[in-house]
């Protein structure tokens, strides 16, 4: 009895060891930063709201031009004031801002790439990127879930093989 429950949770074991390892493996690979990849995963609390946020330009076309964030409550479409605005570049820490009454705020541009993240307590942090995420990071974390969904697969039916063999 014991040998038929324990199978199961070893196959479950490596597939998820497999996968977390392939996972990062085929970022680290395809030069996709874990820390952008982990910013986008949170705990969420049923208490928390979701904030829109716009960044305007884009894409700033030279060093300095002013970049202007509005944050609004996503479901009220209130202005959110006091939200903290943290600007850094290439891991270096630049600014640290807050919004106004209006739920803004702006910034000299610093150049490539700036990272900025808007957070206020109640509130899901949100991170953007200036200019925008690159397409390759995009793909090289699909193409890491991809490879790593397949290679626990596999590696978890080769556990199952063995183990099923020696409880024959």
């Amino acid at each position: 009895m014991a040998g038929s429950f324990g199978r199961p949770l070893v196959v479950l074991f490596v597939l998820v060891c497999v996968w977390g390892v392939t996972y990062f493996v085929a970022l680290e690979a395809q030069a996709v930063p874990i820390a952008w990849v982990s910013s986008r995963f949170r705990l969420l609390s049923v208490a928390q709201g979701k904030l829109s946020v716009t960044v305007s330009p884009e894409v700033p076309m030279m060093l300095g031009d002013s970049v202007r964030v509005v944050v609004v409550d996503s479901q009220t479409f209130e202005p959110v004031q006091g939200a903290s605005v943290t600007v850094s570049k290439d891991g270096s820490h630049v600014y640290d801002l807050q919004t106004d009454e209006n739920g803004t705020t702006s910034f000299a541009y610093p150049g490539e790439a700036t990272i900025v993240v808007i957070s206020k307590l109640t509130y899901v942090t949100e991170t953007r990127v200036i200019p925008r995420i690159p397409d390759s990071w995009v793909r090289g974390e699909v193409n890491a879930w991809i490879a790593g969904t397949v290679t626990a697969i596999v590696a978890a039916l080769v556990v199952a093989l063995i183990t099923r063999e020696r409880d024959v």
